[in-house]
């Protein structure tokens, strides 16, 4: 059926003026329309019917934000929901002004945001931030003399935190940077002389960047070191004092779930190993797991772990090194050209895994540890496999290593698995074995 357009009809309906309505082409509609109607009340009663109309219009309109009432509903009312409203306030005006100073480079209208800040709320808890911030906004712009009002204010109001002492420095612009390009070489020569045992050049290094870089990102990673410093020392005390500080100044910092392990476990009278190297403390004690989660809880589920230490199951070789010291894809080709120029007929799979600084390469395809402490010992006897004293290798069942990995605990916890609480480290000679090689080709 087609409607035509009536003639000489502009700008109207094209298809028509036909009222819109059910049972258009009966010819009786008012008795269909009374049945439709019927049923329709008879089948959904009236939803909108209620005892307060007013109400009821009252609350859509809270929920609606084209309505005034949606606006007037969110005003707080109480002095906690005040509280909050000036908190949000604050949060946003501090971190407006440093996306406007950091992205936007507009330090006309952070300055705007921060002295709105300042002035309406003086006591906010921005103010070290905030006159950091102040300060190298005004030196970048030139303005020495408005720098320094914030260098002193800052020195006197916060003078007991490490920016307010960092600052009290009148060459502290200098120092910082000095600190971007310097740190990063720092800590690696701080690194190296641990690895090296000279633990009078990592505390310099530690204190040296406390004092000239507070604001440093890799300050924990300082005063990681430097605790483990006296770990291998055996100061227990000293140990425990710089773990807890750096654990309660940087909870965020990567390190800081491993300390606070370490610092559970001596507190509830663990002692510390005393009588190896620095790289063999690092490598043993490390978790085995790149979860933080999984770290902050590790030491506490030593004590549900057991290790079944079974000679006749399948076992395998874990060369255990820092990879700040052993290039692992080196390490991995040396093992790899031994297996094949030593074993014309064994085949060993290797697996490289790497647990932040500490590298392993699991040498696997065992049958029972008698093999793979023959294989071991093969292979320290031979200058060609390319093992240095740098690697250290662990003999382990594989039932035990998936259990190691699974519960995120260390080497170290393997060795000491069956001491009592407190007990000292256990030494590596204990888990090679004494067996002689063979001809395994």
């Amino acid at each position: 059926m087609v409607f035509l357009q009536p003639s000489g009809h502009r700008g109207g309906p094209r298809w028509g003026t036909r009222k819109p309505e059910d049972n258009w082409r009966r010819s009786d509609k008012a008795a269909y329309a009374a049945i439709d109607d019927t049923d329709t009340n008879d089948a959904k009663p009236d939803t909108t019917a209620t005892d307060d109309p007013q109400g009821a219009q009252s609350a859509t309109a809270a929920s609606d934000p084209h309505e005034r009432a949606y606006y007037l509903a969110q005003i707080p009312a109480d002095s906690l929901s005040r509280k909050k409203a000036h908190d949000a306030i604050q949060e946003g005006l501090f971190n407006m002004g440093l996306i406007l100073k950091d992205k936007l480079d507009d330090y006309t209208e952070a300055r705007r945001h921060w002295d709105r800040l300042l002035r309406q709320y003086p006591d906010n808890i921005y103010r070290p931030e905030l006159y950091h911030n102040l300060y190298l906004m005004a030196a970048r712009m030139g303005d020495n003399a408005e720098a320094e009002r914030w260098r002193l204010l800052m020195a006197g109001e916060f003078a007991d935190t490490p920016l307010g002492k960092a600052m009290a420095n009148p060459d502290y612009l200098r120092d910082l940077k000095e600190m971007h390009s310097r740190q990063e070489q720092l800590y690696a020569a701080a690194y190296e002389a641990y690895l090296a045992n000279d633990n009078d050049s990592v505390r310099s290094a530690a204190e040296y960047a406390r004092t000239h870089y507070p604001t440093s990102q890799i300050l924990p990673k300082f005063l990681f070191i430097d605790a483990l410093t006296y770990a291998t020392q055996g100061d227990a005390g000293e140990f425990r004092s710089r773990l807890k500080h750096l654990v309660e100044t940087y909870p965020q910092a990567d390190m800081a779930p491993l300390a606070a392990g370490w610092l559970r476990e001596s507190l509830k009278g663990r002692k510390i190993n005393s009588s190896g190297t620095n790289v063999r403390g690092m490598i043993w004690a490390t978790r085995l797991t790149n979860d933080s989660t999984m770290l902050a809880a590790a030491t506490d589920s030593l004590s549900g772990i057991s290790f079944e230490r079974d000679a006749d199951a399948p076992h395998l070789v874990v060369l255990a090194f820092a990879v700040d010291t052993i290039n692992p894809n080196i390490l991995l080709y040396n093992v790899a050209r031994y297996n094949f120029a030593t074993f014309a007929v064994r085949d060993f799979d290797l697996e490289p895994m790497q647990f932040g600084s500490l590298g392993l390469l699991a040498v696997k395809g065992f049958a029972d540890r008698a093999e793979a402490s023959r294989y071991l010992t093969m292979m320290l006897a031979d200058p060609e496999s390319g093992i240095t004293s740098e690697v250290r290798p662990i003999v382990i069942s594989q039932p035990d290593f998936t259990r190691l990995m699974g519960a995120g605990l260390s080497l170290d916890d393997y060795l000491n698995g069956g001491e009592e609480e407190g007990g000292e480290l256990s030494e590596l000679s204990e888990e090679i074995g004494d067996e002689g090689g063979s001809n395994m080709r």
